[in-house]
């Protein structure tokens, strides 16, 4: 039997076997197109996810939004344990706070539970907030008093046919398009180092009110103010190096150590704007005579309080012979510095002299010696001179003169010798603290004069002790001091 054939010689069966080729060929192209597609669609779902990672990590690279966020979900959450969850309540990641006209602070929204992007194909379903880790913190100079890692978490659906998983009318009100058991899940979490203030009592962050700038309308300059806005403690950081800039660089912590030592400048004591407490307390060291040794300045007092007081040895009377009796001596001199603020924590050195012996018959008054401050590593050198002895007098007077009242430190001049007061020729007398001494009586070979006073020395300050707001003794960089 022969095959039929068509006018141009295609047999049916040939005609039948290449329709079927096409076929499939074309369900094969069909499906290629198909899968092509599918797999666009997913890959465009990845890269907006990757995009919107991206973005997220923009954004928390400034500080203040990582700050703002963290403080919102960790609120009145005692961090007790070395892993803790933020509250169950905030479920978003917020943008950097702004101030609208009217005085109003918000911030917008950069993820929350809830939030669909991509036209539906993706849905946020949960933003979570965990801190790890969490340890003491040992940082100079920080504000905080304990550290830990800061995972931020936002957890992605998508549908597993790339379809839509949930509609958004033009209310806002959410459909849900693609059931639960069709959906994959991604977490995507941002890391970041954190460090807190704690109250050692409730394990809560403490809450420091915000403090603002403002013309003062009598003075007409700025001041600082407290608002009724409160903010945590807290800090975000990329890495341990940025936690130690962010501790050396925290600007409420500056503020606060500054109205600290205005208000020591001025003498006063009492709490300061941001709850720090100033004490001041008059102090003072002094040394009369033969003490010589070093001393440690006190780690901090009030700016310009730091005063050194010298006084130089009394001179020696001198002696009296024949018809004359002996000058008194003079008065060592008097030097008084205010020290600079420098000197807080240095180590001095000191001598303060012991009086110089009177003299015998026929010689002048030995010179007082010098009374000295120094501190070589700041180029301090603070000296009061002795006083000049006595001289012999120049006319004829059987008597002693007195030595000279010393000019500081209550030390009067040592009487002079009296001739043939109750039958006797008397010695000069010795000055007191700084005082020359008396000049002796004539008598023949004469009388010795009376001995110089001693130096003295007094260094006087206002401590001041500045408490934080848990009480802890600080220095004015902070540190706490034990």
């Amino acid at each position: 039997m022969k095959l039929l054939k068509n006018q141009k010689g295609v047999s049916l069966v040939e005609a039948m076997i290449g329709i079927g080729i096409m076929s499939a060929a074309g369900i094969a192209y069909m499906t290629h197109v198909q899968t092509t597609a599918k797999n666009e669609a997913r890959q465009k779902i990845r890269n907006s996810i990757t995009q919107l990672e991206a973005q997220a990590y923009d954004y928390l690279k400034a500080r203040e939004v990582c700050n703002t966020n963290v403080s919102k979900a960790f609120k009145d959450v005692p961090l007790s344990g070395s892993d803790v969850s933020g509250k169950d309540s905030y479920k978003v990641l917020k943008n950097k706070e702004f101030t609208d006209g009217d005085g109003n602070v918000s911030a917008k929204d950069i993820f929350k539970k809830g939030d669909i992007f991509d036209g539906g194909r993706i849905y946020v379903s949960d933003v979570i907030y965990k801190l790890t880790d969490l340890s003491d913190l040992n940082i100079p100079k920080a504000p905080w008093n304990k550290s830990g890692t800061i995972k931020i978490g936002v957890e992605f659906q998508t549908c597993r046919n790339n379809a839509v998983v949930f509609h958004k009318n033009d209310s806002g009100v959410l459909t849900e398009a693609c059931p639960e058991d069709m959906r994959n899940t991604t977490m995507k979490y941002y890391d970041k180092l954190a460090a807190f203030k704690i109250d050692p009592i409730t394990k809560k962050i403490i809450e420091q009110p915000v403090r603002e700038q403002i013309i003062d309308p009598v003075t007409g300059k700025l001041k600082w103010v407290e608002t009724d806005k409160t903010k945590s403690l807290l800090t975000c950081a990329d890495s341990q190096d940025a936690l130690v800039d962010a501790a050396n660089s925290y600007t409420d912590e500056k503020v606060c150590l500054l109205d600290a030592r205005l208000q020591a400048q001025l003498g006063r004591e009492g709490k300061t704007s941001c709850d720090y407490e100033v004490k001041i307390i008059p102090r003072s060291i002094a040394h009369v005579g033969a003490k010589t040794g070093s001393l440690t300045l006190p780690p901090i007092f009030a700016p310009g309080s730091l005063k050194i007081k010298l006084l130089g040895g009394g001179g020696g009377g001198a002696g009296g012979w024949k018809s004359a009796g002996g000058l008194g001596g003079k008065a060592g001199s008097y030097k008084q510095e205010i020290l600079p603020d420098q000197l807080m924590g240095v180590t001095c050195d000191f001598v303060v002299p012991a009086g110089v012996s009177g003299v015998g018959q026929k010689t002048v008054g030995k010179k007082g010696l010098e009374t000295k401050f120094t501190c070589s590593s700041k180029g301090i050198n603070v000296v009061a001179t002795g006083g000049d002895g006595g001289q012999r007098k120049g006319d004829d007077s059987n008597s002693g003169a007195p030595g000279e009242n010393a000019p500081w430190g209550g030390g009067v001049g040592g009487a002079g010798g009296e001739y043939n007061k109750k039958g006797a020729r008397e010695h000069g007398k010795a000055g007191g603290v700084g005082a020359g001494g008396g000049g002796g009586t004539s008598d023949g070979d004469g009388r010795p004069g009376g001995a110089g006073g001693p130096g003295k020395m007094e260094l006087v300050w206002l401590e001041v002790n500045i408490y934080n707001q848990l009480g802890q003794k600080i220095d004015l960089e902070g540190n706490p001091i034990e």
